[in-house]
């Protein structure tokens, strides 16, 4: 099925357990599918992390930091962000933490991160004032878990970024974070 004839769907469930101490992060894991011209559905990949919907100045990298260590790099390179933005855009508030995204093996290679993050973004409306999306690339093994240094790790990073840099994320500066701002037009 060719990309522009895909009906890909977004399903994003949220969660009030594992909120962070400051109520700022709502944790959220959203499944992806595709229909085809017969109207079968099939599962495309998913995503987990956390939607920040409002923020102060400072909130988002104390909550990010009170829930993890994932969660605290990603927050506090999103809150450093922001803060850089908002001198021009002071309205800009929202943000969409990306701690683990997949996508199931028939269809890798497809070019379908783009789509599925404009998707999950549209449903949330997180685009309106605009959002900063933030990830800290790790490859994962198939059936889970970091992949041990060596080439196969490196092999599997260089394939993971340039998904990202495919769906337009960029890294931020010298950090192993990439992200992007996602704005209406």
């Amino acid at each position: 099925m060719a990309l522009d004839e895909l009906d890909l769907e977004v399903e994003v469930h949220l969660s009030s357990a594992n909120w962070d101490e400051y109520q700022v992060l709502r944790p959220f894991f959203a499944s992806f599918s595709a229909r085809d011209a017969s109207d079968g559905e099939s599962g495309v990949g998913g995503m987990t992390g956390w939607i920040v919907w409002s923020m102060g100045h400072e909130d988002l990298a104390r909550a990010a930091d009170s829930l993890s260590a994932d969660s605290a790099y990603i927050g506090g390179i999103a809150q450093r962000i922001v803060d850089e933005l908002r001198e021009e855009d002071p309205f800009l508030e929202q943000a969409l933490l990306l701690d683990r995204l997949w996508i199931d093996r028939p269809w890798r290679g497809k070019g379908l991160l783009r789509p599925m993050l404009d998707r999950l973004v549209d449903l949330l409306r997180l685009d309106v004032n605009g959002c900063v999306i933030v990830t800290e690339p790790e490859p994962q093994r198939e059936g889970g878990g970091p992949y041990p240094d060596g080439t196969l790790r490196d092999t599997a990073m260089n394939g993971l970024v340039r998904s990202l840099e495919a769906a337009g994320l960029e890294c931020y500066g010298q950090e192993r974070a990439m992200w992007k701002l996602a704005a209406r037009d």
